[in-house]
């Protein structure tokens, strides 16, 4: 059963597309409405305080956090029409909490990290965040977030694992994790990585359906860490 179904006949089209990832959009938007404040909230402590190390990291990491986000909507609206997508809602469901899962940890009290802790985890985020960057601009046009195939990507970091805006995604994620109440922030990262992890062959189906040559793609490169899995 689809989500949009008075739009069925339509399901070809840029309209139908727009429709379906509409919460999608929302999502993203909702982050850039909530969070652009707080880095404005960063520039006037910048004034009053001076570039510390710690205002400045944590400035870069919010900046590339909204830059992502922008960039999801900007991709949205600009990929192509899908060549063949997953039937039913589970793929779906799936997608979706593998993507929006992470979310739930930013709800949770912040932990009083040491500072070695802290520095740690803010290099792995900003690290994550410009690496999952760099793959979404050579994605582009082909960006889905459900299981759709655009077109075959197999080049730049996808020369390199299957799957790179998800693993940079997890690196991000965890960084994040370490930042908030344990082990609760734990919990909801094994939860959400696992929701990551069942959304892969769903993805990887519609895939070896659309192109003939991914099956070779896939047996000579790694799903998210390469020499490893």
């Amino acid at each position: 059963m689809y989500l949009f179904a008075p739009l069925k006949s339509h399901e070809n089209t840029k309209l139908y597309d727009l429709a379906a990832a509409s919460p999608l959009i929302v999502l993203y938007g909702w982050v850039l409405v909530r969070d652009l404040p707080l880095l404005a909230d960063y520039f006037s402590a910048f004034e009053s305080e001076g570039l510390g190390v710690a205002l400045l990291t944590e400035a870069m990491g919010l900046s590339l956090s909204l830059c992502v986000a922008a960039l999801l909507i900007v991709l949205v609206l600009i990929r192509t029409l899908p060549v063949k997508k997953s039937a039913g809602i589970v793929p779906r469901a799936v997608a979706l909490l593998g993507t929006g899962g992470g979310l739930a940890i930013l709800m949770l009290p912040p932990a009083a990290l040491p500072l070695w802790l802290d520095v740690l985890s803010v290099g792995i985020v900003l690290f994550g965040l410009c690496a999952m960057l760099f793959s979404l601009v050579w994605l582009r046009h082909s960006f889905s977030v459900f299981p759709e195939a655009r077109r075959l990507v197999t080049s730049g970091p996808y020369a390199l694992v299957r799957h790179p805006v998800y693993a940079f995604e997890e690196l991000t994620l965890f960084g994040v994790m370490l930042q908030f109440m344990q082990p609760w922030a734990c919990l909801l990262f094994v939860v959400q990585l696992c929701f990551q992890f069942a959304r892969i062959p769903f993805e990887e189906r519609v895939l070896a359906d659309a192109f003939p040559e991914y099956g070779e793609y896939a047996s000579r490169t790694a799903r998210l860490v390469p020499g490893i899995y």
